[in-house]
C-alpha cells in the first residue's frame, strides 16, 4: 500500500544520509539500489533510474563486480517497464557479463531472463530461443521455480512466433 512505500522511502532516505555521513560506500550502494527498486514498484521509473544509475556509478568506482551485475540487472528491469527494450537488453548483457566475471553462476539466470524477454519484444525470436537454451544450460540448482516458469512461458511464446508449436 502507498503508506508502506512512503514510510519505506522515508527510512531509506534517512539511511542514505547516514551512509553518506559515515562515508559507508557499500551501504550507500545498497540503499541507492533499494530506493531505486521502491520507485520501480511505485512506477516512478525516471526516479528509479536516477537512484539506480547513482548506485551503478559508485559500484563501478569501487570495482564491485557482483554489485554491478545486480545493479545493471535492476536498471534493465526499469527500462523494460518503460518499453525501452533495446536499452534494457544492453544492461541485461552487461549484467550477464559481470555475473560471469564474478563467478555468480546462479545470478546469470536473472539477466538471461531479461534478455530473453527483450529479444522477444524486439522480434528477435532466434536470439530469444538461444537465450532460453543458455538458461537451460545453467545448473539445475540455479533454476528457481518462478524464474523457470517465466522462461517456459517465454519459450512457448517464442516457439509460437517461430511456428514451432510442436516443440513448445
Amino acid at each position: 500500500n502507498q503508506a508502506d512505500y512512503s514510510q519505506a522511502l522515508e527510512r531509506f532516505h534517512q539511511s542514505l544520509a547516514y551512509d553518506r555521513e559515515l562515508k559507508d560506500q557499500n551501504g550507500e550502494c545498497r540503499t541507492l539500489n533499494n530506493i531505486g527498486l521502491l520507485y520501480r514498484a511505485l512506477r516512478q521509473y525516471e526516479k528509479a533510474l536516477e537512484y539506480l544509475e547513482s548506485a551503478y556509478a559508485l559500484l563501478k568506482r569501487q570495482g564491485d563486480q557482483f554489485g554491478i551485475a545486480q545493479c545493471t540487472h535492476n536498471i534493465g528491469l526499469v527500462l523494460a517497464c518503460m518499453n525501452q527494450h533495446r536499452r534494457s537488453l544492453a544492461y541485461f548483457k552487461t549484467s550477464l557479463a559481470y555475473s560471469i566475471s564474478s563467478e555468480a553462476i546462479c545470478h546469470q539466470a536473472y539477466p538471461l531472463s531479461g534478455m530473453c524477454e527483450a529479444w522477444y519484444y524486439l522480434g528477435a525470436m532466434d536470439s530469444a530461443a538461444f537465450t532460453v537454451d543458455q538458461f537451460l544450460g545453467l545448473p539445475q540448482s540455479c533454476r528457481e521455480p518462478k524464474l523457470l516458469a517465466s522462461f517456459y512461458l517465454l519459450m512457448g511464446k517464442v516457439k509460437f512466433k517461430q511456428n514451432q508449436l510442436v516443440i513448445a
